[in-house]
This record gives structure tokens, sequence and C-alpha cells, in this order.
């Protein structure tokens, strides 16, 4: 399940079919585990996962880059989503003290889509697979970490933006 992306990170990703599987599961964990936290790379994600679920305080939910000492200290930090450049995510990591990246996602992510998450999708989906059955693999995350390095070579900027598509349109220009 694990894969270790940079000395003293390791990384778990949770992948789902869709987003209602990975909702489901994040709410699944905020309802166990009162000291766990979400944190959000964008905007437009995050203004959606606090509409998803509701039930729960708004101030379990942050966006990544405002994660400090204050609010991430003595918790359980779980992330909704890759951040396109894994060298964000782990620069976060380092800075923080956390030592475990748990990222949960879906196949319909816009990171996972541009790397062909859609043949995957309908292969589980013929095999019976669950909308909130995870897949957890170090291969996945080896994929996704891959992914993230292609990324990366190919952008020249890291142009902010609300949402993850955005970032992708605004930043990622694929075949280069």
């Amino acid at each position: 399940m694990f894969f270790s992306r940079k000395k003293g990170i390791t990384v778990s990703d949770t992948v789902f079919l869709n987003n209602t599987g990975c909702m489901k599961a994040i709410g699944n964990i905020l309802a166990e585990k009162q000291q766990t936290i979400v944190a959000v790379w964008f905007q437009e994600e995050l203004d959606a996962i606090r509409r998803e679920l509701s039930g729960f305080a708004e101030d379990r939910f942050v966006l990544a880059d405002r994660l400090n000492g204050s609010n991430a200290t003595g918790r359980d930090v779980v992330f909704y989503g890759h951040y396109p450049i894994r060298s964000n995510e782990t620069d976060l990591c380092e800075s923080l003290g956390i030592t475990e990246l748990r990222v949960f996602t879906h196949l319909d992510a816009a990171l996972l889509r541009i790397f062909g998450s859609e043949g995957i999708k309908d292969v589980m989906v013929k095999m019976g697979m669950k909308e909130d059955e995870p897949l957890n693999h170090p291969m996945i995350t080896k994929a996704i970490s891959n992914a993230q390095d292609k990324i990366a070579k190919q952008c020249i900027t890291d142009m902010a933006s609300r949402s993850e598509d955005g970032w992708m349109q605004a930043n990622y220009v694929s075949g280069q």
C-alpha cells in the first residue's frame, strides 16, 4: 500500500472509481477520528467537499497551502486529491513534519484522467468493483508519482488556479 517518494515521507494512495466513493470514505474517516482534517489543493474542490460533507465542521477542511503548525499539529491530515506537481506535496509535508502523506482520490480526477483512467475505470466496473471499494497498491502510487513527474517536466510555470481542471488547462500541455 505504501511507496516512498522522498526519504522520510511515505505516500499512501487510496483510489476510488468516482468522487462519490471517495467522499464516502473521507466522511467515514472524519466520523471515526475527531482529530482528522482534510487538506485540499484547490478552492473549487474545497467548496465541493464542504458541500458534500456538510455535516462536519468547516474547520475540518482546509486548503493545503493554509496548513500550518496551528491547524495541523497533533491532527491526522488526510489529503483529498494530489497536487499535479509532486514536489509541492513533499515540500509541504517536510515543512509541517508530516511523514505520511495519505491521499484519497478517484479515477475521475484530472490528474488521473489525462493519463487514461477512463480505460482503467471501464475495466474495474466490468469486474464488478463498487464505487466505495478502495484501490490500494504500490503500483498505483508509483503510477501517480510518474504522472506527476511527467507533468512537472512539461510545465514551464505553476500558475495558480481555483480547480484541478483549471490548473491542468493553464499549466499542462500533453505531448510536449
